[in-house]
């Protein structure tokens, strides 16, 4: 049988799955695709009827009437609404799988964060399963975040891995192919949007969204000393606070480093009690191993160099940081040798 009939019928049809605080992530490596959207799903209050769902909610964020609800069904890292999780993973699958499988089911493979619970894994699970999988099996994130950036994972010296995603940012020590220890933190990506928004409104009175924050963010954030200079500066409209009325500025980069810059100072920290937390020879091998630096949050315009000064470490950073998990997943479910991921993961799920 071709590669391409196999595909169409979709046998032993593997999806690895990424389920972020913003974005949700899916690789089907029988059909050599890769599908991100927004995580986001748009509600119709009197019907009860999914209207929108991925990238096209996200533009009607803050432009829907009020019986039009629009909302993130996991928020920093936790599922807080499941039935439209299990609305927006449904609809992705059916509109990106093919052959038999868009109907009678797929195995999926999730990377889970550091923050999940128990409760959480059974939601995940089971919202998973009334999506349309036939089998649910977990990764941590941070293995495959690992695994997506060629580290030695099964190697008995310590990794470490900080990916920093939209609604958590999380680290872990990863040895002998299992997770010593990990942690996580609120403060990521959707806190960055935040600080923006608040400092735009302090100091120059003019009220923006999240959305319009974090293209601010993607464009000129940079952590302080990076560049001392004004540099690049981006236009952004928004609400005046005294009138009410529209009202167009132009921001800096220099206001943007001295708007995140509180939030640097708390990841700085974060991450420096947890290697404090290491046995020391677990900080010895990171000391000569460094850090991986991973996740969206990661694209802060000098954020590696800033950790490597501060920690004293060496930082490994990627082209495509968000995509990391994701190809992760990917070579897991690629892998001829994959029984020693799946006990790894088995004895992932034993422990929740």
């Amino acid at each position: 049988m071709t590669k391409k009939i196999r595909n169409w019928f979709a046998i032993n049809q593997q999806i690895g799955l990424d389920l972020g605080s913003s974005t949700v992530r899916i690789t089907l490596p029988a059909q050599e695709k890769q599908v991100t959207q927004a995580a986001v799903v748009a509600r119709n209050m009197r019907t009860d009827q999914i209207v929108a769902i991925g990238d096209a909610a996200e533009k009607t964020l803050g432009r829907t009437p009020a019986h039009i609800e629009t909302m993130y069904p996991i928020v920093e890292g936790v599922v807080d609404d499941s039935a439209s999780l299990e609305s927006l993973i449904s609809m992705l699958l059916y509109q990106n799988t093919s052959g038999l499988f868009q109907f009678i089911g797929r195995n999926i493979l999730v990377a889970l964060p550091a923050s999940v619970t128990d409760v959480d894994v059974r939601i995940i699970g089971n919202t998973l399963q009334k999506s349309g999988a036939r089998e649910v099996m977990a990764v941590p994130a941070s293995i495959a975040g690992l695994v997506g950036v060629g580290a030695p994972v099964g190697d008995p010296t310590t990794q470490l891995v900080v990916n920093i995603g939209s609604g958590i940012t999380q680290i872990a020590a990863v040895s002998d192919g299992s997770v010593v220890t990990e942690a996580s933190s609120s403060v990521a990506g959707n806190q960055f949007d935040l600080m923006i928004v608040q400092y735009i409104a302090d100091d120059f009175g003019l009220r923006i969204s999240s959305q319009q924050a974090r293209r601010i963010k993607h464009e000129l954030g940079a952590v302080r000393g990076w560049s001392d200079e004004p540099g690049e500066k981006t236009a952004v409209s928004g609400q005046d606070e005294a009138s009410s009325l529209p009202r167009e500025i132009n921001i800096a980069r220099i206001d943007i480093t001295e708007a995140i810059d509180p939030l640097i100072s708390d990841l700085v920290d974060f991450i420096q009690a947890f290697i404090r937390s290491l046995s020391a020879d677990m900080v010895a091998d990171i000391s000569s191993h460094g850090l991986h630096l991973v996740g969206g949050g990661s694209r802060l315009a000098g954020l590696g160099d800033h950790l490597a000064s501060v920690l004293d470490v060496s930082v490994h950073e990627r082209v495509n940081p968000e995509q990391v998990i994701m190809e992760g997943l990917g070579y897991i479910i690629d892998r001829e040798d994959g029984d020693q991921f799946t006990q790894l993961i088995r004895a992932y799920e034993s422990t929740k």
